[in-house]
């Protein structure tokens, strides 16, 4: 196997974390440093509602850290100044900045200081589009058994991919191969709920990025009612109960939507909608582990138009479904970031030489697959049934090398990234068609 270029971004950077913002990244603010900005008191008074209806958010489970509970109270207050009658004042970000200072280390921090900036900004937009909805903010913000605010938590196992991202979107306007291709588009693989999509349409330029397609076999069908099984879209295709203004861009020509799943027109002539997303997110439903419907993506979505390919927390065999789709699309993917989740489960085969092929390499089964999995005790924790899980972390590497070694790119490499505090499965792995001059992946 050839050798690996593995690389650990951790050059700090002399810009304060949230200067933008009036935040500071490594000190609590004193009394003094934050008296510009409004007090708690007269932003429940002003919008005449309690902290937590006025936020949209829930209160940290007793049994979070005192950290998470602190956490919670700001958002709580925080979150009355978008969620008022009409307020205009300004909306306080303190408490996301205190949250991922817990969440991440000085290092990446500073670092991805840019990113996470702009996460913030996309989360206060994301607040100002949804006001009116308390309900649905309650959704997206919920928090996890930890106590921490799940959408957060996402941005920061996004951040090394939000850069990449946009680095190759800056590589391709360079790229005059190029030229009279029309606009990128962004594939997100087992995309969920959809925030790593939100977060990109509002950090990418829209004039040179078309759509971004959200895939998932846990959509619901499409004209067909959500059932309790399906994730629900309702943020995306929905509207603003108060004002009827439409979450998504509406497709000026009403073409047909990709892969069967949404109802975009590949971005061509989009009306921005005041209130929508920048760049339209259309929705399509697909299985990748079915042969057929990941032919179906390829050709339909992928052969579309130039495309970057993601791909975060891919469970298992997933991860070589999208190493596939890459290999498959020589013409029109031009880039995979790929994040590796979960190890492929065990089968009695594997002893009897069960092997995996992506691209020109093939290995062993035996070599990167794993007894145990997560068992959901409720609705909101789970436990590990299985071998102690840091055991695992050499076969992880391993499963990291192979997904690399099959991608089909001259340009590729392996980055370390600590995004999680409380796991191994800190590997992003990058490929590029793209140019070799600006090596964007």
């Amino acid at each position: 196997m050839a050798a690996l270029a593995v690389r650990t971004p951790l050059a700090p950077r002399v810009a304060p974390l949230a200067a933008r913002f009036g935040a500071t990244s490594s000190t609590r603010a004193s009394p003094a440093h934050t008296s510009s900005r409004p007090s708690r008191c007269s932003i429940l008074a002003a919008g005449g509602i309690s902290r937590r209806r006025a936020a949209g958010l829930p209160k940290a489970p007793k049994h979070a850290s005192a950290a998470a509970r602190a956490a919670a109270g700001n958002a709580s207050a925080a979150g009355a100044t978008a969620a008022g009658s009409g307020s205009a004042e300004p909306y306080d970000v303190q408490w996301m900045y205190d949250e991922l200072e817990s969440l991440l280390s000085v290092e990446v921090r500073e670092e991805y200081a840019a990113e996470i900036d702009a996460g913030v900004r996309a989360i206060v937009a994301w607040r100002a589009r949804y006001a009116g909805d308390s309900a649905l903010w309650r959704r997206l913000t919920k928090r996890d058994k930890r106590g921490g605010t799940k959408m957060l938590k996402e941005l920061c196992e996004y951040l090394p991919v939000l850069r990449r991202c946009a680095q190759a979107v800056e590589a391709a306007a360079a790229d005059p191969e190029l030229a009279g291709r029309g606009k990128l588009q962004v594939l997100d693989l087992a995309s969920g709920k959809g925030y790593l999509a939100m977060f990109l349409s509002e950090m990418l330029p829209a004039s040179r990025v078309s759509r971004i397609v959200l895939v998932d076999s846990a959509f619901p069908p499409m004209h067909a009612a959500p059932g309790p099984q399906h994730i629900s879209i309702e943020h995306i295709t929905g509207s603003n109960p108060q004002t009827g203004e439409a979450y998504n861009a509406d497709p000026a020509d009403g073409a047909e939507g990709a892969g069967g799943g949404g109802s975009g027109s590949g971005g061509r002539g989009l009306q921005p909608v005041r209130g929508a997303y920048p760049i339209r997110l259309d929705i399509t439903k697909k299985n990748l582990k079915k042969r057929r419907q990941l032919r179906d993506l390829g050709e339909r979505v992928c052969g579309a138009a130039p495309t970057l390919i993601l791909g975060v927390h891919l469970c298992g065999t997933l991860a070589l479904r999208a190493v596939d789709l890459f290999n498959n699309c020589p013409d029109t993917a031009l880039a995979l970031a790929l994040k590796p989740c979960c190890l492929p489960a065990a089968q009695a085969d594997d002893a009897r030489g069960r092997t995996f092929t992506i691209g020109e390499h093939t290995f062993a089964a035996r070599e990167v697959t794993a007894r145990g999995k997560w068992v959901s005790r409720n609705v909101k924790a789970s436990t590990w049934r299985g071998p102690p899980r840091h055991h695992l972390k050499e076969r992880f590497g391993r499963w990291s090398e192979h997904l690399l070694a099959g991608m089909v790119a001259d340009d590729k490499s392996m980055d370390i990234v600590e995004v999680q505090a409380h796991g191994y499965q800190n590997t992003f792995l990058w490929a590029s068609r793209l140019g070799a001059e600006e090596r964007p992946l």
